[in-house]
């Protein structure tokens, strides 16, 4: 999200937006749903970008009771999730070749 740093600032020019920079998929946070959404559409586009052919990241879940249950099936998400990030960049890195 952008904000306006012209508002209340006389001396600012007339169009002055501050965007923070898009996180990272390598290192970004995964820690919940919100977090990893992005994570996974970033990644997805950098597959599709460099051709690259890999199955789907893990669908969400459709079966939580909303309970804070102990093994919660967003745990599990998650942690498939996380797997599919490693495997999406071995592949990408695998793609880039050797570093120079």
């Amino acid at each position: 999200m952008c904000s306006d740093v012209s508002a209340g600032s006389p001396a600012a020019p007339a169009l002055a937006v501050i965007c923070p920079a898009e996180p990272d998929p390598r290192h970004a946070p995964m820690a919940d749903a919100p977090q990893a959404r992005p994570v996974l559409a970033a990644l997805q586009a950098q597959l599709q970008a460099q051709g690259l052919a890999l199955r789907p990241p893990p669908a969400e879940p459709t079966t939580c009771c909303g309970r804070g249950c102990n093994g919660c099936v967003w745990e599990g998400w998650l942690a498939a999730a996380q797997w599919w990030r490693e495997d999406t960049l071995a592949l990408l890195d695998a793609a880039a070749g050797p570093p120079t």
